[in-house]
């Protein structure tokens, strides 16, 4: 019976062909920028290697969306990041692989009716440990089969499945066995959604941050204010005293003036 996991990983990958206003690709660019606001600077730093693995799958073309679903599930686990680093680039060696796989056939005259999601299918049986020699087989051997040429998905995900050894098959996988796509699918979406609630936290706690500096700036200048016309008022107050001080010696200078008329003549 065909594997759920190839209908959940068609599923994603229509969506994001037919559905590109709905399902944007992000870029390297805008990856490092929330992994900057959500990590900061120093752990950005050691996720570095990740982030390059990233930009060389985009130079050369592959889809970014599985490498970056990877990074997020990896920090919504709280894996190390030497961990999630090494799981990128299994996951980027299989995306490599599947694109090879792909050219291959092409290059031998196959037209994949829905390429996207086969490289997904391709790669989901690598990580179900089909080897890559035996998916290169059943390549070949459905190209020999059917319609000329043309590859659709179903094929391709029956052959599959055909492929997968039976200690990795859905009714006797060991307790290790990796994540069906939709477990994957779930991991990530929950990832997203808990990338889009830190973001949406740091706004707020950054807007809270701001209006309390404000607030606080505010009541600075109220004091500098008081500050400053009470300095005013005791400077107003003690030149009032010294000219009355003034006057009152002046006064008293004149009274002693009077008494000793003699003393000014001599």
């Amino acid at each position: 019976m065909r594997s759920s996991r190839y209908r959940v990983a068609r599923l994603v990958a229509a969506l994001c062909v037919m559905l590109p206003g709905f399902v944007r690709a992000e870029s390297v660019a805008e990856f490092r920028q929330a992994m900057h606001e959500r990590l900061g600077v120093a752990q950005l730093g050691r996720l570095e290697r990740t982030l390059q693995m990233l930009a060389d799958a985009e130079r050369e073309g592959l889809p970014l969306a599985p490498l970056m679903n990877k990074t997020r599930e990896g920090l919504l686990k709280k894996q190390p990041l030497s961990g999630i680093e090494q799981a990128v680039d299994q996951r980027l060696g299989r995306l490599r692989t599947a694109r090879d796989l792909v050219a291959g056939a092409k290059a031998r005259g196959a037209v994949f009716a829905d390429e996207p999601a086969t490289l997904a299918v391709l790669v989901e049986a690598l990580e179900r440990r089909v080897a890559e020699p035996a998916l290169r087989e059943m390549i070949g051997g459905l190209l020999c089969t059917g319609q000329p040429g043309v590859l659709d998905l179903a094929r391709i995900e029956n052959a599959v499945e055909q492929c997968v050894p039976p200690v990795q098959s859905e009714e006797a996988a060991p307790a290790e066995t990796p994540h069906t796509a939709a477990e994957q699918a779930a991991d990530e979406g929950a990832a997203d959604a808990e990338s889009t609630a830190t973001r949406a936290a740091e706004q707020r706690a950054q807007e809270t941050a701001d209006e309390a500096a404000e607030q606080a700036e505010q009541k600075a200048d109220r004091l500098q204010e008081r500050t400053e016309r009470k300095l005013e008022q005791l400077e107003k107050k003690a030149e009032k005293k010294s000219e009355i001080e003034t006057k009152r010696l002046e006064k008293k200078h004149e009274r002693l003036e009077r008494k000793t008329p003699g003393r000014s003549e001599r």
